[in-house]
């Protein structure tokens, strides 16, 4: 009964290969696969999407980070006539459209 799943599993892997690849696109896979490179990327292919995704995760925090402090730079500066909102909040009496229409004028200093 296993059988059947795995032959499953393995028609429909190699039908996908098949629909994104030529033949001869296939050899070279298989050439650059059975070299120490391509061993060596096989070992360590699983990984790399995992670090590139904290490398971004890293990043992000670093620019947002650094926004604040630009955002926070800038009240302390008081710019004349313009309140700068760090985040958008909905105050009484007033429509939280009005409210994003505040925040983009205060991201427009940057």
């Amino acid at each position: 009964m296993a059988t059947k799943y795995y032959n499953g599993i393995i028609d429909s892997a190699a039908a996908l290969y098949v629909k994104n690849f030529s033949a001869d696109e296939l050899r070279a896979i298989e050439t650059f696969c059975s070299c120490p490179v391509g061993q060596k990327y096989m070992q360590r292919s699983g990984e790399l999407p995992q670090l590139s995704q904290q490398i971004g995760e890293y990043a992000g925090r670093k620019a947002s980070k650094d926004l604040k402090a630009r955002v926070a730079s800038r009240k302390r500066s008081q710019v004349p006539g313009i309140a700068i909102a760090t985040a958008p909040t909905r105050r009484l009496g007033k429509r939280s459209s009005d409210t994003r229409a505040d925040v983009r004028q205060a991201f427009a200093l940057f």
